[in-house]
């Protein structure tokens, strides 16, 4: 049992893709373990606003070379500079701490409730992909 929510954990064999329905059938842990997941997460949301869409997740660059930034959500990825001169993408959750650091360029990320999702400070943090003028659409 997890300590945090009360639910069980999965216990789950590699390669056995039937493990998850037996454990299922003996257990309180539920068929679809999305809906078990998404249950845990949905337990530990504190408001409306630190949830994410599940389709999107903030990139942040530090082109300016600063040694903190603050973001207005806990789950993001992080690419250290903007392309060309991007480290690998890394996703980053601080789950129920207030800041993270980046393992690759060593930015401090600080959660910061008065921000939106799309917000940082500085504010050039929030990375936009966009597309050339004559681009095809997708």
């Amino acid at each position: 049992m997890d300590e945090e929510d009360g639910l069980p954990f999965p216990l789950l064999a590699i390669g056995d893709p039937h493990t998850a329905r037996v454990e299922a059938l003996h257990s309180d842990l539920p068929l679809c373990l999305k809906a078990h997941y998404a249950r845990r997460r949905s337990l530990n949301a504190k408001d409306e606003d630190d949830l994410m869409a599940q389709s999107l997740v903030p990139h942040l660059v530090n082109d300016k070379g600063v040694d903190r930034i603050r973001i207005g959500v806990k789950e993001f990825q992080c690419m250290g500079a903007a392309p060309p001169f991007d480290h690998p993408h890394v996703y980053l959750d601080m789950g129920n701490e207030a800041q993270i650091v980046c393992p690759y360029c060593s930015t401090l990320f600080l959660h910061d409730h008065a921000l939106k999702a799309t917000e940082s400070d500085p504010p050039s943090c929030v990375y936009v992909a966009t597309s050339p003028p004559d681009a095809p659409a997708a």
